[in-house]
């Protein structure tokens, strides 16, 4: 290793440029691996490694100083710690894209979607055959407002009597009437898919923990108190009613709400809806 304090005397005396002697000292790791403690690396894995060490290196060969030590145990020391670094830099990747994808799991799974089949001018019926008059569609319509689609829209239109745009625009003024309230629900929803990418982060660090390394105890309780978070924002969020209220509705249809509170109970006893 000594020819490659040679090349950085080369180089501080201006007989080498940096680029060179950059060059001369990534060949020398490549080929000597063993003396940096790069064993257990395969060749890409290396180049890898020494493409992530780049900045720093050059950074290095800038800043040594000859006070004694040499540049070649200045360079050994400079690769084992960042050796270190590297590996655990590559760990808390594949925790953070394995964590990522695991939370993210639920939201590419979906079920197709189902067709509306609506008879134009007959009222909806279900297999036993009772019926669901048109203001009572209405009101059920307003009530399950974040799950209307247009395409649902147009289909309704015929049955209730009512322009798809009169229907839309009743969707929307719910919307604005529980603007505040869903902006609530989105964001706690968010705040529970970030817990819970922590949690599956904290499980992924404590499989690869030693139960006698000092970190092992911290991250057990960062990983308890994590869900016991997650449970309570879930257990929050269940209280959250994600339905207009019958107020709502009835100020939407310029109604009494006594009216809205009739026709559901109407409608829960015709189909035995507790």
């Amino acid at each position: 290793m000594e020819e490659l304090s040679l090349y950085m005397r080369l180089y501080k005396q201006g007989a080498l440029k940096k680029k060179d002697l950059e060059a001369i000292v990534f060949q020398f790791i490549l080929k000597n691996p063993r003396r940096f403690y790069l064993m257990r690396m395969g060749k890409e894995r290396c180049v890898d490694y020494l493409c992530w060490l780049y900045p720093k290196l050059s950074a290095a060969i800038d800043a040594y100083k000859d006070t004694g030590s040499s540049f070649e145990a200045y360079l050994a020391s400079l690769l084992f710690w960042s050796a270190h670094e590297f590996f655990s830099s590559e760990i808390e990747h594949a925790i953070t894209e394995q964590a990522c994808w695991e939370a993210r799991a639920g939201e590419i799974v979906c079920e197709e979607e189902q067709a509306y089949l609506v008879e134009k001018k007959r009222p909806f019926s279900n297999k036993t055959g009772k019926k669901v008059k048109a203001n009572e569609i209405m009101v059920l319509l307003l009530k399950s407002y974040s799950f209307v689609s247009e395409d649902f829209l147009e289909r309704v239109a015929p049955v209730v009597g009512v322009k798809p745009g009169k229907l839309m625009m009743m969707i929307e003024e719910i919307k604005k009437k529980r603007e505040q309230h869903d902006e609530g629900i989105r964001t706690l929803k968010t705040r529970i898919h970030s817990q819970y990418y922590r949690c599956i982060a904290f499980e992924k660090r404590l499989q690869l923990l030693d139960d006698d390394n000092p970190n092992y105890e911290r991250t057990k309780e960062l990983l308890e108190r994590g869900r016991k978070r997650l449970a309570n924002m879930k257990k929050r969020l269940a209280g959250f009613r994600v339905d207009a209220s019958n107020r709502q509705v009835a100020e939407t249809l310029c109604i009494p709400k006594g009216t809205v509170d009739s026709m559901l109970y109407t409608i829960k006893k015709k189909f035995g809806v507790t």
